[in-house]
């Protein structure tokens, strides 16, 4: 049978044009109707990209669901450089500024906890809280932020994709 597509859902343009950027430095590019994005702010990822999810981590297509979603273990082992652009990835996504802090906000606290162990294991301090909504949070705190910054930077000079973008700018001009 066919794989299922992974499906990628974002309503800032800036954002899904990243994603699209990056998708396409790693395997080519995309071929869809014209603005097909943006009038859909869906990304279909191609097969080979879920069939690497589904098949070598384990995956299902519910695995995706955001109540479900959870990082694979297997990912959690990678190197930092891998960890480092999981982060980047949530960052983008789903996280914001908020004084001197990165803060990454989900309703699924097994996520947050994944993404709080990342920042644990690359070294950046963090705090993780619920709302009285029962939204979970993670704040990478601003000594966190700086190491997280270095790191950033670090990495950004080999992949030049990973490009926090607008959120970069914000970064620089609230928290450094």
């Amino acid at each position: 049978g066919r794989i299922p597509a992974f499906v990628y859902t974002q309503n800032k343009n800036e954002i899904l044009d990243l994603c699209i950027k990056k998708i396409e430095k790693t395997i080519g590019k995309l071929e869809y109707h014209n603005n097909y994005f943006y009038k859909t702010k869906r990304l279909y990822f191609p097969s080979s990209i879920s069939y690497v999810l589904y098949t070598h981590y384990g995956m299902k297509p519910e695995d995706f669901m955001e109540d479900n979603a959870k990082i694979p273990k297997e990912m959690l082992e990678k190197s930092q450089e891998h960890l480092l652009a999981i982060l980047i990835a949530f960052i983008l996504d789903e996280g914001h500024i908020d004084s001197s802090n990165i803060v990454i906000g989900l309703y699924n606290k097994s996520l947050i906890l994944d993404i709080q162990f990342i920042c644990n294991k690359l070294g950046y301090a963090n705090v993780v809280s619920r709302d009285t909504k029962g939204r979970n949070y993670v704040y990478i705190l601003s000594e966190g932020v700086k190491k997280f910054w270095r790191d950033y930077i670090k990495l950004k000079e080999t992949y030049p994709e990973i490009d926090l973008d607008y959120k970069e700018k914000f970064i620089q001009d609230f928290i450094l």
